[in-house]
């Protein structure tokens, strides 16, 4: 890995901290999965945060309503097994049954189904990424690369010469 590809795995380290910070603080990080699920890669020309959980968009705009037919949506499964295990590390409903449990959670994920989670019906980001990749930080993040540019540039011009 060259320098540059060094300089972006640890400021995309860093902001992986940060978007991790943002959801602890915002009480988003529930069961941790959103945050284990984002990998950092970076290359002499690129910084990239895969989201390998599909769940990162969410913690940001909300889960809107199912798209066909949101007044009779049904959730998934999966769906409600996320809500269910989401309930437990909140400490929602503690002392139910797993059947209470489940029948709780599919309450839960059936309105979601329906109408769209809190966060997106208010029609407002989180911030929990938008927060953190802003412009101060791509400021700083050009002020970290441009000597590193500026060398390469440097040295292909006298390589011409």
């Amino acid at each position: 890995m060259g320098e540059i590809a060094d300089i972006l795995l640890v400021e995309g380290s860093m902001l992986k901290k940060a978007i991790a910070d943002n959801m602890r603080a915002q009480n988003r990080n529930a069961t941790g999965d959103t945050v284990k699920g984002i990998k950092v890669e970076a290359t002499d020309s690129r910084l990239t945060l895969i989201d390998t959980k599909g769940t990162l968009i969410f913690s940001e705009v909300g889960r809107g309503p199912n798209r066909s037919n949101p007044a009779n949506a049904k959730p998934s499964y999966t769906f409600v097994q996320q809500i269910a295990k989401w309930t437990l590390k909140k400490g929602i409903k503690g002392g139910l049954t797993e059947k209470q449990r489940n029948s709780f959670a599919y309450a839960i994920a059936t309105t979601i189904a329906r109408k769209g989670n809190r966060l997106h019906r208010s029609g407002k980001n989180s911030g929990v990424v938008s927060d953190a990749i802003n412009q101060a930080w791509l400021n700083k993040l050009m002020a970290k690369l441009t000597p590193e540019y500026t060398a390469i540039i440097k040295t292909e011009i006298l390589k011409t010469l």
